[in-house]
């Protein structure tokens, strides 16, 4: 069972179906996460783990701040998919050794707005989410390379 299994199988509390029955839904869904994360992760060079480390580092963030359970939970799943529009750029780009260059980058930074599109047909089906938790992690997808002072994307 590869990692995010494992690291999205903790977050039935934010899932909206009960805990007692896996329900096709929720298996469907953490599949369906699984499987993208997999697929990115095995496309760009030196992510290997990338993505439980993001959600890791993100858990301890959040709990620091004291965030509710479910707060926590939404980030975890959001850190844990915040890369997944980069199944829309060249793989020949994001197992590039050196530098990007400008058009390089310029493609690079549409991987949120794909992210984000990528996820609508995921949460469509609105039986395994909350519309909280699906709010919240479609914004840190987009968001994700944002800044402070607003010169991040892809809303520059």
């Amino acid at each position: 069972m590869p990692a995010t299994d494992l690291a999205l199988e903790h977050l039935d509390e934010t899932l909206a179906i009960p805990l007692a029955p896996r329900t096709s839904a929720r298996s469907a869904l953490v599949r369906s996460l699984s499987s993208l994360i997999d697929q990115l992760e095995a496309r760009e060079r030196d992510a290997s783990g990338h993505a439980c480390d993001v959600a890791r580092l993100a858990v301890e963030l959040a709990s620091g701040l004291d965030l509710p359970p479910s707060d926590v939970r939404r980030i975890q799943l959001g850190a844990l998919v915040h890369d997944v529009g980069k199944l829309a750029v060249p793989r020949a780009i994001l197992a590039k050794p050196g530098p990007l260059c400008e058009a390089e980058w310029e493609l690079m930074r549409l991987h949120p707005t794909a992210g984000e599109q990528f996820l609508g047909p995921v949460f469509d089906s609105r039986t395994a989410l909350t519309d909280a938790c699906m709010e919240t992690v479609r914004a840190i997808v987009r968001w994700h390379h944002e800044r402070w002072d607003g010169r991040g994307y892809p809303d520059v």
